[in-house]
């Protein structure tokens, strides 16, 4: 414990090192801390935290807080500012996990760019507007101390750091699921340092590594169960949502694998085109790569190469084991990819013989790494942006839904809502791409040589384009229409949270019975976007 705080501190003492990361932080979540917004996740707090659906599913360590603190309510601005200084402390970790393996004496100015690249990466943004975020900035800083743990255990040979790694990875996963992917990712990085620095591995990590991992699904597993023992909780049955679970998901969803790993490869690889997160990932994996075969081939070690072309190949874990391209939310492992190679880049110059061409060197690196982390910092500002505005704009609907409502109609009838409202393109727009850019036109290509209708998945159903992020697009309203239950309870929850108070329809099979009439009924916002029968009131919420 005592040398882990001494290597925290070297980070977290230094000026240079604090000031870069704080003011990342800042510059990439100031926005999203001081413009709070209600979305998906935000209204079904209680159901996560008071009935206990959060645990059911597998994610039980914020359950387990809640009992502790209070996380049970909404809570902007609070919990955004302690999250970030979580996740500044986890990428620190990160920081010293690699300082540990490094043999070199690397700039302080190339842990603070691998640092501020982790925290800035935009494809975060896809999960920070999520309630709580997942626990995506706890569990980073859990799994690098699990593979700290690993390293103890492989230095010294002692079981019981073997049983921390595993506790430690244990509660990363009560998190989020996903990161299994980042902890088998970031032991290929630690094992690729260690083999250019010209170290050998103990045998027995064939042993560890495997063990770790089982061990931490079986206590998950059996926290699980021993949480729903205690407290009595249970997905309902007429729910949609399943198990997160590795045992639970094992047999997939019946989708045509050759479809699922095409599709994987649009959103991880051709979005490259379109989508900055996925460009920066799809570049460090080309450049890790080249690197470590030219390592490969100096130092006659075909490790380092293997360790390389495994990082990309890992992911696929997750996909064959869902059966289903993995969400960009639960896609943690590539913010660390690409500062890795940043790392990488600093890993080398640190070699370098002659001291004046080291420091050309250095300020070169530490100019475009900067570049870089202006721009991510400045697209992860655009999409807490949009969130913002999708915020206000569902707002605005629902509050002149709730004021049409209260002039002409009962409102002691429960309510059925149909239809789907999208995003705005005016808001989300930044998500599509035109059919007639040179950017689409080129990726239409490639991707017909694979399938000529695979980009077609990926349009969007107003045809205004190709649509290359998923929460920017993602409908509050749409999504709360049926959310968990197949009845509008989360827009009922939105209501409430904004001081309105009306019945919903609770039978779906009146709600289904809607479907009958809802031809005769104009989409929202024209005359008569509201149906008052006898029984209820049915609202044609629909801008498609």
């Amino acid at each position: 414990m005592k040398r882990l705080w001494n290597d925290l501190s070297y980070f977290l003492k230094n000026k240079i090192y604090m000031a870069v990361v704080c003011l990342t932080a800042l510059f990439s979540y100031g926005f999203a801390m001081t413009h709070p917004s209600i979305g998906i996740d935000d209204t079904c707090i209680g159901l996560y935290f008071e009935e206990g659906l959060a645990p059911a599913v597998g994610r039980w360590v914020l359950y387990l807080i809640n009992k502790i603190i209070s996380l049970d309510m909404f809570l902007p601005w609070m919990t955004e500012v302690v999250a970030v200084a979580i996740f500044v402390l986890s990428v620190t970790l990160w920081c010293v996990l690699f300082r540990r393996l490094s043999k070199r004496e690397i700039s302080i100015w190339g842990y603070a760019i691998f640092a501020s690249l982790f925290l800035s990466c935009p494809l975060i943004s896809e999960v920070f507007v999520f309630y709580l975020h997942n626990g995506i900035c706890l569990a980073y800083g859990l799994t690098a101390l699990s593979i700290l743990a690993m390293l103890d255990a492989l230095e010294e040979g002692r079981v019981r750091y073997l049983l921390i790694a595993s506790v430690l990875l244990t509660i990363a996963l009560g998190c989020y699921e996903s990161f299994m992917i980042v902890y088998l990712v970031g032991l290929l990085m630690a094992f690729m340092v260690v083999r250019i620095g010209g170290e050998r591995v103990k045998r027995c990590v064939l042993f560890y590594v495997p063990a770790t991992v089982l061990v931490a699904v079986v206590f998950r597993a059996v926290i699980v169960r021993v949480l729903q023992w205690m407290f009595g909780f249970a997905i309902p049955e007429d729910f949609t949502v399943t198990a997160r679970g590795v045992v639970d998901t094992l047999t997939g969803n019946g989708m045509d694998l050759a479809m699922v790993l095409k599709r994987f490869w649009v959103m991880y690889y051709l979005n490259g085109f379109c989508y900055l997160p996925i460009t920066v990932w799809v570049i460090s994996i080309v450049a890790m790569i080249a690197y470590a075969i030219f390592k490969t081939i100096r130092k006659r070690d075909v490790f380092i190469g293997l360790a390389a072309i495994f990082i990309p190949i890992a992911p696929l874990a997750i996909v064959l084991i869902e059966g289903l391209p993995t969400h960009y939310r639960a896609s943690q492992y590539v913010p660390l990819v690409g500062a890795f190679v940043a790392f990488l880049i600093f890993y080398e110059i640190a070699v370098v013989g002659r001291d004046k061409l080291r420091r050309v060197l250095s300020g070169v690196a530490i100019v475009l790494g900067l570049v870089l982390l202006w721009n991510q910092s400045a697209d992860m500002n655009k999409w807490f942006y949009v969130d913002y505005l999708k915020y206000e704009d569902t707002k605005q609907v629902m509050a002149q839904i709730a004021y049409d409502l209260e002039k002409e109609h009962d409102t002691s009838k429960p309510i059925i809502f149909k239809g789907a409202y999208m995003v705005p393109y005016e808001i989300a727009k930044d998500a599509y791409l035109p059919f007639y850019s040179p950017k689409y036109q080129i990726m239409k290509r490639i991707a017909d040589a694979v399938d000529p209708h695979l980009l077609e998945k990926y349009n969007a159903e107003d045809g205004r384009g190709y649509v290359f992020a998923e929460t920017p697009v993602a409908s509050t309203f749409r999504w709360g229409v049926t959310a968990f239950d197949g009845t509008p309870r989360e827009l009922q929850a939105f209501w409430n949270m904004h001081g309105y108070d009306f019945k919903i329809e609770k039978d779906l099979e009146i709600i289904d019975g809607a479907y009958d009439v809802l031809d005769q009924i104009p989409p929202y916002p024209q005359a008569g976007y509201i149906y008052e029968t006898e029984e209820n009131i049915i609202i044609h919420v629909s801008n498609q």
